[in-house]
């Protein structure tokens, strides 16, 4: 069953576990497919996914991804796979909502239709999917609002209350005007016209807030008629009221009710505890008579400032509170003091009178929203020097820079998972809306408030719509529009909006525009970046900082993320535009900085200083292509495709890679190293097919130079075990010998594994005995690594294991301090098979799952396969034939599944020669099968050579098992082979995933 309203996944029927599927663009083909069954042409589907590329590439492409579909979890029965076209014809979830809307069976269909089509999924990467999936979501969603309506028709026909329904139906699509019609029309019972007029509630304010317009006509008269009906009928019963929560309280006295939650009297609010005990401090001793909360729109000032106000007057301080949102002027400033300490008007000097006023007592007077009076700061100096019994707490959102002053500067609350304040204000909130939090819900909702950073009106904004949309839905509308989370604010309440914007209008112009340009940055920055990007001095970064604007985190800036949204949409696009530019060529003449950055030389102090910068980096590298900065692109390619393979970012390395050479025609001079970049990264990936057709395209350009070294490179890896492989790799050689150490160091290594791939070991020997001392002399240390890998595999290979396992052990050092798994799961492959030449199975066997675990902690499972049999043969080895049968029947599984031909004629070889139930005939015939297997590697074929020898079959016994195999297919054999094959190898991988992997 492929179910695909929600999230996409595979292998379950209703409620059953399933594999959940990474949403990239193979699964989205696939369910594509899946939605339209029948016959699809490769041609139709090459349009569809690359609209903009030629026949042969968008065929080209379209091969790629089909090679990738292979790879999805779960059973893929039902997928058929043509030359000229493909079908998926499989059970989905929403061919049988379709049907049981058909049948009237609405119960059915809405319980089906739990979340819309693909609703918890991005971008696949193909716009024209991506439009296809839209319209047909906005079709199913349709259908289940017939499908609703239906529904609550015919329980109310059978006299029962359709309430639960009503709510369904209202909150399933907000501006659907024709149900909210139908909700007004239908309700009958109190709890029915409850939900209708909240449908239309709804309906209103969002059409109006996001569409300028109001209902229909007619949707105002069934309004008013239900309105009608409800004055007529005794009011439904009120809701439980919640359960209290001690750290929240009532809100300000004259806001509105949804504008911040407060502390009860002498508790701090959430996640504030530390805050008000260093406050409660400076006040007490005295030490602070200006003290300023400080801090971003929206971070909760005021709530802390009424902890702090509601704490003095448990204690029976005398305490004033006044509210400066409305003034903007200094003879306003003090009328608003005078009137909110009680102080009797007079006529003359309101500032004088004030001095006298205060000159006589002890208050703690509370000046909250301060910020639009910062002007006007000394009136208060004045007044405090006159009146020693006097203290200003302020709450504004820039300090005051007063000599007398005392700042704290509110950062967003703790919002490190789901114990952390930040989450449990969201779960107030939500449990404030009837809405709590189900233990599913938790790491979502933790990712949300942590997107946040933790801005408590942020987040009250964003739990308005949890009782509509889960936390990921929520997020994502949130990164595509932080407006979005004003969408459900209360009429009369604050929204960041309207924070910000007054926030903007008080910034000066160069202010406005220092910060328009910092928000082109994805990450955070330094000094110089931020000079850089802003083209501003130190001096307006500095307010910006005071305005909490701009914050420093461990020595580093970063704007948080709502800031930066608002800051772009409000900027003027021209700024922008210029600072993108900037940013761009910033962040690639950083990655671009010599020293060059090289394979055999791995810097941890250069590569950690570039951790923070990558997602700018990658940013920049596509403005770059957009923008036809081929100079900036040629400039940092080197560094950066190295950096990202230091850091195993390698599907960053081919993304970027296949991004810009898209903008490129096929003969540009960049082609070649941009495809030897991507081709590269793929090669690691597991990606053989893109790997194999990206470098031979390049190659047929005729390149030169390194490009063709690396190109050459990559086509070696792709036929290692076979002479084409060797031809490749001489060729790179051959072609290094003109360029840096790097190159020559790099096209050594793979001649030799080349050659060690066909069986020449002697060759490569003096080759590697000749390399290792340049390493060392060149501080190559990823080279050193390699070259003593290698020679610990050739010297095991040539008989002297002790030597072997000392070079072995050597390089497994080096790759461990640069922490590069897949490496390190290399060189554990070849201590195993070092181990197995000294006879210590038990050791070998620990090196192959040390070589596992290492494969899979990197990221790297298509080496799964290869691992398996490595300790399928261990295992063997050591005696243990059930967990070898088991190891070695998930590697041919794996292999099957994957298109890897060479770990299934190996697994397939080593099955056949230790199957206890196999007659020798059987044994015979099945090495005979995989003798016929096309492609066959070296090793493959020794392998096969070295199982055959063991039976010494004579002449006449080898020609039957030719023959009695030649009618074979695969699933024959795995049948043979494999107890409980039925033809998937995808359903019996699952099956003995089930009953515990291969450890």
């Amino acid at each position: 069953m492929f179910l695909l309203f929600g999230s996409p996944r595979l292998g379950g029927d209703h409620g059953a576990t399933e594999a959940l599927l990474d949403w990239q663009l193979p699964v989205a083909l696939l369910a594509y497919l899946a939605l339209r069954p029948g016959w699809h042409s490769r041609e139709s589907l090459a349009v569809l996914l690359r609209p903009d590329a030629g026949s042969r590439d968008g065929r080209a492409y379209l091969r790629g991804v089909i090679h990738r579909m292979r790879d999805a979890p779960g059973p893929l029965e039902g997928l058929l796979i043509e030359d000229t076209r493909l079908r998926f014809d499989t059970p989905t979830d929403a061919a049988e909502f379709e049907l049981a809307v058909r049948q009237g069976q609405w119960q059915l269909a809405v319980q089906l239709q739990h979340e819309p089509l693909l609703s918890q999924v991005g971008s696949s990467g193909a716009p024209g999917l991506d439009d296809w999936f839209f319209e047909e979501r906005q079709r199913l969603r349709k259908r289940l609002g017939s499908a609703l309506m239906a529904w609550i028709t015919e329980r109310q026909g059978e006299g029962r209350d359709a309430a639960e329904l009503m709510q369904r139906l209202g909150e399933h699509d907000a501006q659907d005007e024709e149900a909210v019609q139908f909700l007004l029309e239908k309700a009958r019972t109190p709890l029915e016209r409850y939900e209708a007029a909240a449908a239309f509630r709804t309906l209103q304010r969002r059409l109006v807030t996001e569409l300028g317009q109001k209902p229909l006509a007619r949707t105002f008269q069934l309004h008013d008629a239900l309105q009608a009906k409800v004055q007529a009928a005794p009011p439904p019963p009120a809701p439980a009221a919640a359960p209290e929560r001690k750290a929240v309280g009532t809100p300000k006295d004259d806001a509105p009710a949804a504008v911040q939650p407060v502390a009860a009297p002498g508790l701090a609010p959430l996640g504030r505890t530390a805050e008000l005990a260093r406050i409660g401090s400076l006040l007490d001793r005295g030490e602070a008579r200006l003290l300023t909360i400080a801090g971003l729109g929206g971070i909760g000032k005021t709530c802390l400032a009424r902890a702090v106000h509601a704490r003095l007057l448990g204690q029976d301080a005398a305490c004033a509170w006044v509210d400066l949102r409305p003034v903007d002027t200094l003879h306003a400033l003090l009328d608003t003091i005078a009137a909110g300490v009680g102080m009797p008007a007079r006529d003359g000097s309101v500032q004088e009178q004030l001095a006298y006023w205060f000159a006589g007592r002890r208050m703690v007077v509370f000046l909250d929203n301060f910020e639009q009076l910062l002007t006007h700061a000394g009136a208060l100096a004045g007044l405090l020097r006159g009146a020693p019994g006097l203290r200003f707490v302020v709450t504004s959102r820039e300090p005051l820079r007063l000599p007398e002053e005392h700042a704290v500067v509110l950062q967003g609350l703790d919002c490190r998972g789901p114990q952390s304040p930040a989450f449990q204000l969201f779960a107030l909130h939500a449990e404030r809306l009837g809405h709590s939090l189900a233990s599913a819900e938790q790491g979502p909702v933790a990712e949300l408030v942590e997107y946040l950073e933790g801005l408590p009106l942020a987040i009250e904004l964003a739990t308005n719509w949890i009782t509509l949309l889960p936390a990921p839905s929520i997020l994502a509308e949130l990164r595509a529009d932080p407006g979005f989370v004003d969408s459900a604010a209360a009429p009369s309440g604050r929204s960041l909006r309207s924070v910000f914007h007054a926030t903007w209008q008080q910034l000066e112009p160069a202010e406005q525009d220092a910060l328009a340009a910092l928000s082109t940055v994805q990450g955070t920055m330094d000094l110089e970046a931020a000079r850089a990007i802003a083209q501003a001095d130190a001096a307006v970064f500095l307010r910006l900082a005071h305005k909490s604007l701009l914050q420093r985190l461990d020595g580093r800036f970063n704007l948080h993320p709502l800031v930066r949204e608002f800051a772009r949409k409000l900027a003027r696009s021209e700024v922008t535009g210029q600072a993108e530019a900037r940013h761009a060529a910033h962040f690639l003449a950083e990655i671009a900085r010599p020293p060059a950055m090289r394979s055999g030389e791995f810097v941890p102090e250069r590569v950690a200083g570039l951790l923070p910068k990558t997602e700018d980096i990658a940013k920049a590298w596509r403005h770059a292509a957009d923008h036809g900065r081929w100079d900036l692109v040629a400039a940092a390619m080197s560094n950066l495709g190295m950096y990202l393979m230091m850091t195993s970012r390698l599907e960053d390395s081919a993304r970027l890679a296949a991004y810009a050479r898209a903008s490129l025609a096929p003969g540009h001079p960049l082609q070649a190293p941009l495809s030897a970049m991507q081709a590269l990264a793929a090669f690691r990936l597991g990606r053989i097919d893109e790997a194999e057709e990206v470098a031979s395209a390049a190659l047929a350009h005729g390149p030169a130079g390194v490009p063709a070294v690396l190109l050459n490179i990559v086509m070696a890896r792709v036929n290692r075990g076979r002479e084409q492989g060797v031809v490749h790799a001489e060729r790179a050689f051959s072609d290094a010998a003109s360029e840096d150490m790097d190159m020559r160091m790099w096209a050594t290594d793979e001649l030799v594994q080349c050659l060690c791939a066909v069986g020449r070991d002697e060759q490569a020997l003096p080759i590697l005995a000749a390399n290792l001392p340049l390493t060392r002399e060149n501080n190559a240390i990823f080279y050193e690594g390699r070259t003593l890998a290698l020679l610990g595999a050739v010297r095991t290979a040539l008989g002297d294991w002790r030597e072997g396992l000392a070079r072995l052990h050597a390089a497994l050092a080096i790759f461990q301090r640069m922490k590069d798994q897949y490496l390190i799961g290399l060189c554990q492959r070849g201590l195993s098979l070092a181990h197995a030449r000294a006879g210590d199975t038990a050791s070998q066997a620990a090196a192959a799952q040390a070589a596992l675990q290492a494969f899979e902690a990197g990221g790297f499972p298509f080496e799964r396969a290869e691992g398996l049999l490595l300790l399928g043969k261990a295992l063997q080895a050591a005696g243990d034939d059930a967990r070898a049968a088991d190891a070695l029947g998930e590697a041919m599984l794996l292999a099957v599944q994957r298109g890897q031909a060479s770990v299934l004629v190996r697994s397939i070889a080593k099955l056949a020669g230790a199957h206890g139930k196999l007659a020798r005939h059987q044994r015979l015939a099945v090495l005979a099968f995989a003798g016929r297997q096309p492609d066959l590697r070296w090793q493959d074929t020794a392998s096969l050579r070295a199982r055959l020898d063991s039976l010494r079959p004579s002449a006449e016994e080898l020609e039957t098992a030719r023959a009695a195999s030649a009618e074979w297919d695969l699933a024959y054999v795995c049948g043979l082979l494999l107890p409980g094959w039925s033809a998937s190898p995808a359903a019996l991988l699952e099956q003995r995933t089930r009953r515990g992997r291969v450890q």
